[in-house]
This record gives structure tokens, C-alpha cells and sequence, in this order.
């Protein structure tokens, strides 16, 4: 219960009330006594564990829930797009060129702008609506899909060096038509999540 209580200058009753832990008295808007913000935060926080902390630091890094690989560097996890770049400006992203947030080699990053950014990924839209309107990708049951001759073409001009590979050759460079925009020789051990949340950067693509 409160200690005392006054008109203020609203012309509201104000309560005067003690903390329950430090004791600490302070005037409020309601009656009920409760643990003053300073005592409340103490006591339902819950550090971090030393094992915990540890944990998070084994490995390569985990993959956020946005898909993107966040390695520990130093005291902090940053995206791995951004090492190749350690003089990028805070507000500036870096664009994965073949779409693969997984895909973070030099040749695939292009360091640029948010502005920048936002006008390359309408260029996709365009380029996308463009192959719509040349029949090459199909809209069936609300879903987008490349046509039969797109297919056809693709599999008579493989990307992959002039041959179709299958999922298990290793050693190969660039995206496999099995599996479009993973990189064969990028192993995929490098992304196994780690214990603990994601941590939320300001500056990914």
C-alpha cells in the first residue's frame, strides 16, 4: 500500500510508495507499491552464462533466421559479407551478385549503397517482368516458374563449364543446375548453426 498521497497539479491523487527490495520511496499515478525500475531490472535479469559464451564462439559462425552468415570476429559477430570489406562505411551494404546469401566470396559482393542497392534489386524485377513477357518464365497456381523452353534451354547450355553436374562432384565452381545458386566447392559444414539467437546488424543485403 502507499505512505501518503496529494492532489497534483492535474488535480489527481499521487501516491507515495516504498520499494519493497531498497526501500527507496517515490511519488506515482497508482496506489499498489511495486519494485522500483532499478530493483526490477536486477532481479529478472539473468546473465549470460561462461559456457554459453564459449559456445557461440566455436566454429564459423551460424546462419540468422534472414538466412545470412554471421561469423565472431574479435568481441562481435558481423556478417561475413562485410570482412571483405573493413573500410566500408556503417551505412553502406554489400550485394550478393548471384542472390546467395551463403555465397560470400569477393566475386560475388558488390559493396554499394543503400540507395544503389534498392535500384539493383529493381533491375532484377525488370529483367524478371522481361523474361514473363518473352514466355521464358510461367505464373501457374500462384507460383512463378520457368517455362518448358527455358528448362530445355538450360539444360542444352549448361552453366556449369558446359556439362550438367550432379549434387555429389565436388570441386566444382560455380552454381549447379541441381542446385541453382549454391556453390559446389563451398563446404557445407562452414554452416552449421551455433547455439544462441541471431544477432540483428544494421547492414546486410
Amino acid at each position: 500500500m502507499y505512505l501518503s498521497r496529494r492532489v497534483n497539479e492535474k488535480g489527481r491523487y499521487s501516491y507515495l510508495v516504498e520499494c519493497s527490495v531498497c526501500k527507496g520511496q517515490r511519488w506515482q499515478s497508482h496506489a499498489k507499491a511495486s519494485r522500483c525500475h532499478s530493483c526490477a531490472g536486477k532481479l529478472t535479469y539473468t546473465p549470460a552464462t561462461v559456457e554459453r559464451k564459449d559456445a557461440r564462439q566455436v566454429g564459423e559462425g551460424y546462419i540468422t533466421k534472414q538466412g545470412y552468415h554471421l561469423v565472431f570476429k574479435d568481441v562481435a559477430y558481423v556478417p561475413a559479407q562485410r570482412l571483405p570489406f573493413p573500410d566500408l562505411p556503417a551505412d553502406w551494404v554489400v550485394h550478393h551478385v548471384d542472390g546467395n546469401k551463403l555465397h560470400n566470396e569477393r566475386s560475388n559482393l558488390h559493396p554499394c549503397s543503400k540507395r544503389e542497392h534498392r535500384e539493383i534489386h529493381a533491375q532484377l524485377e525488370k529483367l524478371s517482368y522481361f523474361l514473363i513477357q518473352q514466355g521464358l518464365i510461367d505464373f501457374v497456381d500462384a507460383k512463378y516458374a520457368f517455362s518448358t523452353s527455358m528448362k530445355e534451354f538450360m539444360l542444352a547450355n549448361s552453366v556449369n563449364s558446359g556439362k550438367p553436374v550432379s549434387i555429389d562432384i565436388d570441386g566444382n565452381p560455380e552454381p549447379s543446375l541441381v542446385q541453382p545458386g549454391r556453390c559446389n566447392d563451398y563446404p557445407e559444414r562452414e554452416y552449421s548453426q551455433v547455439a544462441g539467437s541471431a544477432e540483428h546488424p544494421t547492414s546486410v543485403s
